[in-house]
Formats: C-alpha cells, structure tokens, sequence
C-alpha cells in the first residue's frame, strides 16, 4: 500500500519512546524525501494523535507540531498506547468544509469481504482552515459534530449518500466509480490480505465482522486510508 496511507506508527509513552519519538519522525521525514515521496497534501507539519482501541472520536488530538505531539504523549498513562497519524493537509472539501467516507465492509466465516455498496459520506458544518486544532474542523466524527450548532446546516445529519457525492464528483469532473472506488477498492484488497486471518481469533463458528474503513480524497483526487474500525455505529 505504497503512499495510500498517511505517514503513521503507534507509540507507548514510556520514556525511552518519548526521547526517540522526536528523531523517529525526522528521520521517517527524511527518508520520505529521500525517496522522492513527498506529497503536498502532507507537507506541513499537523498531526492525528489517536487512543489505540477507542472509537466515535474520542480522546483523538490535533496537535501542531511533533513537538506537541512528544509533550502531549509525555503526559499519558505508561500502559497506554497512541496511534500518531500524518494529518492530510490538503484535502479535497465540500462547501468549503471537511469530510471523509465511511465504507461498511462484511466478512463472512469463509474469510470474504464485501463492500456495501450504500456506505455513505460524513460531513463537517464548520469551514476548514490549517490555521485552528478545533476537532470540529479537523473530526467528522458524529460525537464530535452533533454538539456543534451548526450541526446539519449543509446535509441531514451531516451526512451524504454515495449518490448525492456522484453528483458532487460530476460537477469537478470526476467519476465516483471510475476514479474513486478502484482506489477504495485496491486498499481495501490490501489490508484484508494482510490481516484476514488475525480476524475471529477464537475461531467462533459462523462469525461475521462488520467494519468501517474511513477514507479521504485530498484535493487530486487521490484516496488516503485513515482508518479501519470495528464495532461501526449503524445509527444516527
């Protein structure tokens, strides 16, 4: 999955990690530029610091500055652990605001996996800006949105249709099912190839998993990976 997902790596804030985490990024920086990965989508300098096993948003930071993130992980519990996530800068936006799409994904006892073809959009109200750490810019979440006032202002619930972002993507010039799903699509493929067979570890007879994969568009038109959560909520 070569450049599909942003720069990402999980920390225990014990303090040998904390004193390595501030080299460990420069120098996963400098190897990216080393290898002529650079992206302008991932340019600055934002970070997702997120609590491994939590979900709806909470406890997630954005932080400016690895240096923040190294304060930040230094004051938490020493058996926790955090994801720290590359933010993506540059995202591609609607009405001026963020948003990402939430992919249901099935796998059966017989280890195939289903994309639901009826997944959907989730949407922020507040209007993006690289300037403010506000979760309510940067978190689409609907923990984070339903307690903003202006939730709902653009879409019911904060929320699109895969067909309404059909017709969003028409208006740039882009196909949803030509452009962006074989991309969903392709990343998809590749996680379950690597992790199919860590999923039912108690080898529950005739176990079904239901997933949400979060995707991201930046303003190519390129599809990021963020994240891959179990437990998705089905409701409102």
């Amino acid at each position: 999955m070569h450049n599909a997902c942003p720069l990402m790596f999980v920390l225990v804030p014990s303090h040998r990690c904390c004193i390595l985490f501030g080299a460990l990024v420069c120098s996963l920086l400098a190897a990216r530029e080393d290898d002529k990965i650079e992206n302008k989508h991932l340019s600055g300098n934002i970070w997702i610091v997120k609590p491994a096993g939590r979900n709806r948003g909470i406890g997630i930071e954005v932080l400016k500055g690895f240096k923040d993130v190294d304060n930040f992980i230094k004051k938490q519990n020493v058996s926790s652990q955090w994801v720290v996530q590359k933010y993506l800068e540059d995202p591609m936006l609607i009405h001026n605001c963020k948003f990402d799409i939430r992919q249901l994904i099935l796998i059966t006892p017989e280890k195939e996996v289903f994309m639901y073809e009826n997944s959907y959009v989730r949407t922020s109200a507040t209007e993006y800006s690289k300037d403010t750490m506000d979760r309510a810019v940067h978190l689409v979440n609907d923990y984070v949105q339903k307690h903003e006032d202006n939730y709902g202002k653009y879409e019911d619930a904060n929320k699109l249709s895969f067909d309404e972002f059909r017709e969003i993507l028409k208006a740039h010039g882009k196909s949803f099912d030509d452009d962006i799903y074989p991309q969903m699509m392709e990343a998809t493929r590749h996680v379950f190839r690597s992790a199919i067979d860590k999923l039912n570890p108690r080898r529950v007879d005739y176990c079904f998993e239901l997933m949400g994969m979060d995707f991201m568009l930046d303003s190519s038109f390129k599809v990021w990976l963020i994240e891959v959560n179990t437990s998705p909520a089905l409701f409102r």
